[in-house]
């Protein structure tokens, strides 16, 4: 196990390795650290959680996990204060929430489009494009059909704002949803 000293006055030990399963299920509570670039899908059963940069992993939250799936590249440290644990846990708790947000959009088109809109603010389209759909989908609650669907419409949509043409995501998501549901 390598560990890298980030700033000593913080004394956070920050580790640049992978995390094993058998991590998560002992109950050892670990952290992201806040400048990582890229996030942990953890597999619990028929759900996914999104833990973010800065978020707390690991402790009682975690030990169902049966998958854990790293997108980009993280970091972890130990939360040694009371007050970084806190800070972490406000991180996840907060995740939870605006998955919760998504999940509560009745249309699974929708929440297709909006998980990916939300996983690009911290990973690169490289890294998304690694993630399987069925991880995706889990996430929100669709079908992976539907999220590959979305992400070649994302994609388009994307490509549509770099060539400076007027097409949107959130156009081609209502597109979409209508053509289907008629």
């Amino acid at each position: 196990m390598q560990a890298n000293v980030n700033d000593s006055s913080k004394k956070t030990r920050a580790l640049s390795i992978s995390l094993p399963l058998s991590l998560l299920r002992s109950g050892q509570i670990l952290a992201l650290t806040p400048d990582s670039k890229g996030g942990l899908i953890l597999q619990k059963g028929f759900y996914s959680d999104w833990i973010p940069p800065g978020a707390l992993v690991g402790g009682y939250y975690d030990i169902d996990c049966t998958r854990v799936y790293v997108a980009g590249k993280i970091r972890f440290y130990a939360p040694e204060t009371h007050q970084s644990r806190t800070k972490a846990l406000q991180a996840r708790m907060g995740q939870i929430s605006q998955l919760q947000a998504i999940i509560s959009d009745p249309s699974s088109f929708r929440r297709a489009y909006k998980i990916l809109r939300h996983l690009s603010k911290w990973l690169s389209y490289r890294d998304m494009r690694q993630i399987p759909h069925e991880l995706i989908a889990q996430l929100v609650g669709v079908n992976p059909s539907t999220v590959k669907l979305f992400w070649n419409r994302y994609l388009s949509a994307v490509q549509h704002r770099r060539d400076g043409t007027t097409a949107s995501p959130e156009t081609d998501t209502d597109a979409v949803t209508t053509s289907i549901l008629i």
